[in-house]
C-alpha cells in the first residue's frame, strides 16, 4: 500500500487536475493513516468542489465518503 501512495503522489504531481488520481491518493493516504497527507488531498477535493467542479459520476460515492466527518466513537 505504501508503494501505491508513492505512485499516486508522483501521478498527482504530473497531473494534478485528474479526479481519479486525487481521490485515489486521498483514499490510500487515509487507509495508511497518513492524516496530514490525506487532509491535503481532501482539501484539494473540497477546493475543486467549491470552485464548482464536479467529480465524475463513478467517483461521487468515493468523494462523499472522503468528505464525511470522522466519528470519534460512541
Amino acid at each position: 500500500m505504501h508503494a501505491a501512495s508513492q505512485v499516486l503522489q508522483k501521478a498527482y504531481t504530473i497531473n494534478p487536475d485528474n479526479w481519479p488520481i486525487i481521490v485515489s491518493l486521498a483514499e490510500v493516504e487515509q487507509s495508511l493513516g497518513h492524516r496530514p497527507d490525506a487532509a491535503r488531498a481532501i482539501s484539494v477535493i473540497r477546493g475543486r468542489l467549491a470552485a464548482g467542479e464536479k467529480p465524475p459520476a463513478n467517483l461521487q460515492s468515493h468523494v462523499d465518503a472522503l468528505l464525511k466527518p470522522e466519528s470519534d466513537g460512541p
